[in-house]
């Protein structure tokens, strides 16, 4: 231990029963409380590619242009 250092283990007890707990506020009302965590897991996936593919300098700009008629 280290001196003056105080552990609050009732503290740390109740922050270890919450670990991996998540609130999910939605306005979908029309789904099922698995369809709606799978939708959100989904969601992560998807910022989670976005998110490698601008870290990988890939997501640079396309121009096109359509011929002038």
């Amino acid at each position: 231990m280290i001196p003056g250092l105080t552990v609050h283990h009732a503290k740390i007890s109740r922050r270890l029963k919450t670990l991996g707990m998540n609130s999910l506020l939605t306005s979908i009302s029309d789904l099922r409380a698995e369809e709606i965590i799978d939708l959100y897991g989904k969601r992560n996936r998807v910022k989670h590619c976005f998110r490698t593919i601008n870290n990988m300098d890939m997501g640079f700009p396309l121009y096109h242009r359509s011929p002038i008629k």
